[in-house]
């Protein structure tokens, strides 16, 4: 079983609990990545909103140097950030991160930044926000949505040339939660080849079921919006209080089964490596 996933919280979580990547006691370390086939880990650099100015930097500082120190094995490792307030309203400091590995950005948190509002605001995208994202297409790092919310979500389709992602957002037909997308969306980041990320948090997947009906419910929502080849994994690992069904990446092997039974194999391979593979490889070769 190849694996895939867009979006863990484990860097904060290492730098909070003093862990490392190889092994620690939260959802995601390179041990248990290595079970799997392949295995790709996009490893974000959250920056809560509390963190401003040069202390949002320093605090990308701190999981950068965890990120850097780890022996990532077989395991291939994406490095993102979460919440672009890490810029500190200075265009350079993306060249910056670029520079030390930085491959996706998430535009905003749930709060305001220099570049926006997230999903806790009404703040529509800024004249920097606009900026970077244009300074993100040149570079070749992905924009994330996740967080954005629907004004700044809006305006973004109407400057952006290259595809965009949301790495960890359910379907809010589904579950209505001002963090997940609506139909238009979703269906925006997949006409223009963007990629979505199931996320595993249970306030963003409603009302539980039994075993996982209640997350497939959303995995029909994206298939029947065209999502077969854009549908993939964002579980928000160490970033969210997750249910027993997903208490580490090590569960994942019983997701994966789970939807083989319900929809195929092909589904199942799509979903878990394929779909964000297919995604990074396309970019890897316009950036």
């Amino acid at each position: 079983m190849r694996y895939f996933d867009l979006h863990c919280d484990t860097l904060s979580r290492c730098v909070d609990i003093g862990e490392k990547l190889a092994q620690n006691s939260g959802a995601v370390d390179i041990r248990r990545l290595e079970y799997y086939e392949q295995p790709v880990q996009v490893f974000a650099a959250f920056i809560h909103d509390r963190y401003t100015g040069a202390a949002a930097y320093d605090r990308f500082l701190e999981q950068y140097r965890i990120y850097r120190a780890a022996d990532f094995g077989k395991v291939l490792p994406i490095l993102a950030v979460e919440n672009a307030a890490v810029l500190q309203g200075n265009l350079t400091v993306l060249d910056t991160l670029y520079q030390m590995g930085v491959r996706l950005l998430t535009l905003t948190w749930n709060g305001e930044n220099h570049l926006g509002g997230g999903a806790d605001t009404d703040q529509p995208l800024t004249a920097f926000g606009e900026q970077v994202v244009r300074h993100c297409e040149r570079l070749g790092v992905v924009v994330d949505v996740s967080h954005l919310n629907d004004r700044g979500f809006a305006r973004l389709c109407e400057i952006a040339r290259r595809p965009f992602i949301a790495t960890h957002s359910n379907a809010r037909q589904v579950c209505d939660h001002r963090r997940n997308l609506d139909d238009w969306q979703i269906g925006q980041i997949f006409d223009r080849g963007g990629i979505v990320g199931l996320n595993l948090y249970p306030p963003f997947i409603g009302k539980r079921l039994s075993g996982y009906e209640d997350l497939f419910l959303h995995i029909d929502r994206f298939l029947k919006l065209g999502g077969e080849n854009r549908l993939a994994l964002g579980t928000d690992f160490d970033g969210a209080e997750l249910d027993d069904r997903f208490a580490g990446v090590q569960d994942m092997a019983d997701l994966y089964q789970a939807i083989v039974m319900r929809y195929s194999e092909q589904i199942a391979q799509k979903i878990f490596y394929k779909n964000a593979k297919d995604f990074f490889d396309k970019i890897n070769k316009i950036s």
